[in-house]
């Protein structure tokens, strides 16, 4: 059995004088693009962090391979910069994965229906 959702208006009341106020389309529309706005910046600034955090864990994967192995403080180094690049790189998946959560989200609110508002 589906259950039928129910599209009831949602009331803010006001903080000044305490009357109801019920949103318009135009203030949903208003308020619908803001946050596609707002969303838009989040997802673009998480792919230029994604990338930034790979591009270092690469410098930092680089910057072990061409170490002296024969030095003992070399293969300490060694050792930390490749475990410094996987928790860099897994930072760098993380952001990526938030990205994607990001424009899911904004998809969400672009192909919501203005009478969904509230």
């Amino acid at each position: 059995m589906h259950r039928r959702a129910l599209v009831v208006p949602v009331a803010v009341r006001a903080a000044d004088d305490g009357r109801m106020f019920f949103p318009t389309d135009a203030d949903c529309a208003a308020a619908a693009s803001a946050t596609l706005a707002r969303l838009d910046v989040v997802a673009r600034e998480l792919d230029l962090l994604s990338e930034r955090l790979f591009d270092l864990a690469a410098t930092a994967r680089g910057l072990a391979a061409s170490t002296d192995w024969h030095a003992r403080a070399a293969t300490v180094f060694h050792d930390r910069a490749d475990g410094w690049a996987g928790e860099v790189s897994g930072l760098g998946c993380l952001a990526e994965t938030a990205r994607i959560h990001a424009e899911q989200a904004r998809y969400r609110v672009a192909l919501r229906p203005v009478w969904s508002c509230g």
